[in-house]
């Protein structure tokens, strides 16, 4: 038992649990994959180790029958709690025994020399009971459209919002500051569309008796409207709102030929910016 999957920061597996269950499988799942939807480079290889030690990857990144199962099941609880049993066996029969036992004595259980890598197994098999019970949030629900058109709306979303932010990187590069900023913020509004997926987009659809194609409706949504839709669903907190709405103003502006164009500098703070927003929309507001 001494290699048992673990995570730094156990958080991260409720994210990376709403990714999977999100419904968009890539033929591969990396490091890259996780830093574009919104996790820090260290999280991202930290908890991509982990999928693949837990069996839901396998060492090339091939999502497994695993992932999938817990993709597409009608109750995601039971099958990651029965893959949490098969995979921490020891310290699930420990909890059997005893429901109120300590994590010192759940620690003592991991078969290693490494105190701080015990506590860690020990974190994250706590977590993942946890999750077991509640799951991660954001699951998919059925929708008035064939669950496979939404599943490839979303994925469409997600490649839209990797390849806007390379564009902004690339703009930087080439000293394209206005262009940079939109596609900045394209990246972040393609990533909230995702997280707002539910119900075939039901929320942002507003009762439209017939389903309008998604660059319709992306289209139609203004940004003041997108920011309100995502802190009215819990997906971005009040106090965060002013922050994303002055990211959106900046975007309007260089999207208009104002006489004072943004500065280099100014520029790549707010890449950065939408960085950090895009991470804190798909961990989630703080608790």
């Amino acid at each position: 038992m001494t290699d048992l999957p673990h995570v730094q920061d156990v958080e991260s597996l409720k994210r990376a649990l709403r990714l999977v269950r999100r419904g968009t499988t890539p033929h591969t799942v990396t490091a890259a994959h996780l830093e574009a939807n919104g996790f820090t480079a260290e999280a991202a290889a930290d908890t991509t180790a982990f999928l693949t030690a837990f069996g839901f990857l396998s060492p090339d990144g091939t999502p497994t029958e695993s992932w999938l199962a817990y993709r597409d099941a009608e109750d995601p609880q039971s099958v990651l709690l029965a893959a949490e049993r098969s995979t921490y066996p020891d310290l699930a029969a420990r909890v059997d025994d005893d429901a109120q036992v300590d994590d010192q004595t759940l620690a003592e259980v991991v078969e290693t020399d490494d105190p701080e890598k015990a506590h860690l197994v020990v974190a994250t098999f706590r977590k993942l009971s946890d999750l077991a019970v509640s799951g991660p949030g954001s699951s998919p629900s059925a929708s008035s459209r064939p669950r496979r058109e939404v599943i490839q709306d979303v994925s469409m979303l997600l490649q839209l919002s990797v390849r806007e932010f390379d564009v902004a990187r690339q703009c930087l590069h080439h000293d394209l500051l206005r262009p940079a900023i939109v596609s900045a913020w394209n990246s972040y509004a393609a990533l909230a569309f995702a997280h707002l997926a539910n119900d075939d987009f039901a929320v942002l659809r507003r009762g439209s008796a017939k389903p309008a194609p998604l660059a319709d409706l992306m289209r139609a949504v203004q940004g003041q409207d997108l920011v309100a839709t995502l802190v009215d669903h819990g997906l971005v907190s009040a106090e965060a709102r002013p922050h994303i709405e002055e990211l959106l103003r900046q975007r309007d502006d260089a999207a208009h030929p104002l006489p004072d164009g943004p500065e280099r500098a100014a520029t790549a703070e707010y890449l950065s910016a939408i960085l950090t927003v895009s991470a804190e929309l798909t961990d989630g507001p703080a608790t």
